[in-house]
């Protein structure tokens, strides 16, 4: 994609564009066409909640013309022009350059992993910019890593429905996470949270035991896998749900007064990075809790087991303290807790 300005672009072009072209944009600049969002008032099936915008969006991932729905909270941050006008969506290569000399409305922020967007005004119409930042890892091996997690985001969303009925989540998961919480309102809070995430929420069972033990808690979920996110918002997990990773938090620094992890951390792509992002969100004194199991032939999975001594090193090398570890009942189920 060229760098150039559309300024430029526009003047050194023709004033008029015949019915055959496509926009400048695309014929000069080599952007290209990602989507059309339509602003509405009713929900729909599939939504997923972006936090820092207040917002729902659904229907992207499923429509061939690439039109998505979007529908805002009544304190969305958001420009009521964004709110209440349909915008067409461009992918450009350097957002900052392809912003030069244009009206901004929102400012570029990072919705999700790897992803850059901001909204200007063009003649009265809004247009959104997005630069997407693709092959972190680089190289052979790099691509590998990104389809061994594509691969493990689509069999979770396959698990999707069922997930939660599964005899695993009542004799495995359940205990886990009972004694997950217990450890925390024992060992890790003096005052209720104020602001709890679950990072890797899966269908949000947690959260839904967490609302419980702190009913006055906003609770958010994240998780990576689309259909996992939406059937925690189908059982009705009070609790807003993201669609995101562990290493781009779609949050603010210092946000959150607990997180939380449980049987998703082997998953996770760069567990360092992760847990650094869990850093970075926390209020100083916040507290972090993580569940996962240490069982040494789950490598013959491929699955990223840590030892105790592997998952305290990564959590003190990203500055926590007070670190403690305790058995969620087994000794390859070890919790973590440590504090910012």
């Amino acid at each position: 994609m060229s760098r150039e300005p559309l300024s430029a672009a526009i003047a050194t072009g023709s004033a008029f564009r015949r019915d055959d072209e496509p926009p400048p944009v695309i014929q000069r600049l080599g952007w290209k066409y990602h989507h059309i969002g339509i602003p509405t008032k009713a929900p729909r099936e599939g939504e997923k909640y972006i936090a820092q915008y207040k917002m729902y969006v659904s229907g992207f991932s499923r429509s061939p013309f690439g039109y998505e729905w979007m529908r805002f909270e009544p304190d969305c941050p958001l420009s009521a022009i964004i709110q209440t006008l349909p915008h067409v969506a461009f992918e450009v290569a350097d957002i900052d350059a392809a912003l030069e000399g244009l009206e901004v409305l929102s400012p570029p922020g990072v919705p999700s992993e790897g992803v850059r967007s901001a909204m200007v005004m063009h003649n009265g119409a809004p247009v959104e910019l997005i630069e997407f930042k693709r092959g972190p890892l680089g190289g052979r091996a790099g691509k590998a890593a990104a389809v061994a997690i594509d691969r493990d985001v689509a069999r979770f969303d396959r698990w999707a429905e069922s997930y939660d009925r599964s005899v695993v989540q009542r004799y495995f998961f359940v205990p886990i996470h009972r004694r997950l919480l217990a450890l925390i309102a024992e060992k890790g809070t003096t005052a209720p949270p104020a602001t709890v995430i679950d990072v890797g929420c899966g269908t949000g069972r947690l959260l839904r035991r967490a609302s419980l033990l702190w009913p006055e808690a906003e609770l958010i979920g994240v998780d990576p896998a689309e259909r996992m996110v939406s059937e925690t918002v189908r059982l009705g997990t009070k609790a807003r749900i993201e669609l995101g990773t562990a290493e781009a938090l779609p949050f603010g620094d210092q946000c959150a007064d607990l997180v939380m992890s449980s049987m998703s951390f082997h998953h996770w792509a760069d567990q360092g990075r992760g847990i650094r992002e869990i850093y970075r969100v926390l209020r100083p004194g916040g507290l972090f809790c993580l569940a996962d199991h240490s069982f040494p032939l789950a490598m013959l999975t491929r699955e990223k087991v840590r030892s105790r001594s592997q998952i305290r090193a990564l959590v003190s090398a990203a500055g926590f303290t007070g670190i403690a570890q305790k058995n969620a009942g087994l000794p390859f189920l070890p919790i973590t807790l440590a504090r910012k």
